[in-house]
């Protein structure tokens, strides 16, 4: 099998085609950004709190990796660090960022369409992007990883398609740079990477713009990792607790129960556009393909199937699928019928409530509508310079209440995964080292043995309940 660059479609188009074009490029931007305002107010995921409260003490001198921990690269925390700068602090704000991702995100994955397949090609993936991937079931309004990373990747894909068309290695480059860039936002987007590798493979590209692809590829990454100030560090976070907790701790029973339980919703959001790529696959260029089934593996391999980890398929689903062979108003019907499939799944929660909502996207993350009332009796029994511990686990917590973690695991699958993070939880616990600690769930959930609950009622007495919560304060 042989590459060959996507050939051009037609004559460049003129000026005033290509205003029209853009002007219909904008409009399926602004669908997208009208599809998620009904949730600017939904609460702020686990995800968003946890990121923006990593930030916020990045911001204020504490050493990621070390004196702070999390497992993402640097690249998706500095986004974060840049919503704070722009004063987007709420989770109304990072909505709005998210919103400016998004509308990147119809822009690229359009003009990768029109590169690869003429103006027409790129109307139906932007189509396609702007409603399947606005979707309230993969959590398309919040600001994640994935959303991010798919900007970033479709950037990456451009450029190749750019260095395709005029072998310039300049192109090359900027694929290179985009590629590790998306990796530094999230690990499982390695699909841009992955893709325009292959692709190189078989075009048989010379040795010289391989080794520059590559380094360019590595160049955010090094970056990353020199900047960090602990490369072991760094790499135990990022690479070395990946490998651990997907690869040891989680058993392929729980990772089948998680990848089942997301399917439904995920259905929801990419069912139809995922049909429709189904009948473009034979017709679609390599590119095309190879993108997709990266993503794929991406997806497969990349944790515990939460619903925003299908992002990741949305723009080459929507590439895939523009490659069906119909034409006319038969193809525009049937893109359209594909977008309002997706559009009627969601439209029942558009006029509902934040807590119906928040009840129809996150059914197992049922302390997300508490979690503000939570955070605001923490903010009232304790000084902003107090530490405080949520047991086992609601990283937005911290964010919302605007007090510092305890402990420097803010997730549950950290502290579930984590050698010795229990016990650490237990030695504070006696230690008496939080001003407050937040029982969002069971002590038995991770702790069985009754270890942890038992130092919990000894050391502390409950101060009050929120929403079936119970906060404990230390016992004098």
């Amino acid at each position: 099998m042989s590459f060959t660059a996507p050939a051009r479609h037609g004559r460049r188009l003129h000026a005033s085609t290509w205003f029209l074009w853009g002007l219909a490029v904008t409009a399926a931007a602004s669908v997208g950004v009208a599809l998620r305002l009904p949730f600017v107010d939904a609460p702020l995921t686990a995800d968003e709190g946890g990121y923006a409260e990593i930030a916020r003490l990045w911001s204020h001198g504490y050493r990621l990796y070390q004196g702070v921990w999390v497992d993402r690269p640097q690249g998706l925390i500095l986004v974060f660090r840049g919503a704070r700068g722009l004063g987007l602090v709420s989770a109304s704000g990072f909505r709005a960022v998210a919103a400016g991702f998004a509308v990147l995100l119809v822009v690229l994955s359009a003009l990768v369409g029109e590169r690869t397949g003429g103006w027409g090609r790129g109307l139906v993936v932007a189509a396609l992007v702007a409603t399947a991937g606005a979707s309230p079931f993969v959590e398309s309004f919040a600001l994640s990883g994935e959303l991010i990373a798919s900007v970033v990747t479709a950037a990456a894909i451009l450029l190749f398609v750019r260095y395709t068309e005029s072998g310039r290695a300049s192109w090359l480059l900027g694929s290179g740079l985009c590629a590790g860039s998306a990796w530094m936002v999230k690990q499982s987007a390695v699909d841009a990477a992955v893709t325009v590798g292959v692709c190189l493979a078989l075009r048989r590209c010379t040795l010289s713009h391989l080794a520059l692809f590559v380094s360019a590829c590595a160049a955010p990454i090094v970056t990353g990792v020199l900047a960090s100030g602990d490369p072991g560090a760094w790499y135990g976070a990022v690479i070395g607790y990946g490998l651990h907790a997907s690869g040891t701790e989680i058993t392929l029973l729980e990772r089948w129960t998680q990848f089942r339980r997301s399917l439904a919703p995920a259905a929801k959001a990419l069912g139809p556009v995922a049909a429709l790529a189904a009948i473009g696959w034979r017709r679609a260029p390599t590119l095309a393909r190879v993108w997709l089934a990266a993503a794929a593996a991406g997806v497969l391999f990349g944790g515990g199937f939460h619903a925003h980890y299908y992002l990741q398929l949305v723009v080459p689903l929507a590439f895939v699928a523009a490659f069906i062979t119909l034409s006319g108003w038969l193809k525009v019907a049937t893109v359209a019928a594909v977008a309002t499939g997706t559009l009627a799944f969601a439209a029942p929660l558009w006029n509902a409530t934040d807590a119906a909502q928040a009840r129809a996207i996150w059914p197992v993350d049922t302390h997300l509508q508490s979690d503000v009332a939570v955070a605001r009796f923490v903010r009232k029994h304790s000084r902003p310079s107090q530490q405080i511990y949520v047991l086992w686990a609601a990283a937005d917590v911290y964010y919302l209440a605007d007090r510092r973690p305890a402990l420097p695991y803010l997730w549950y699958r950290n502290t579930q995964t984590i050698g010795g993070a229990i016990e650490n939880v237990r030695e504070l616990l006696d230690r008496r080292a939080a001003a407050l600690v937040v029982t969002e769930q069971s002590p038995s959930k991770l702790d069985p043995s009754g270890a942890t609950a038992a130092v919990l009622h000894r050391n502390f007495h409950v101060d009050g309940r929120v929403d079936g919560v119970d906060i404990y304060g230390p016992t004098r």
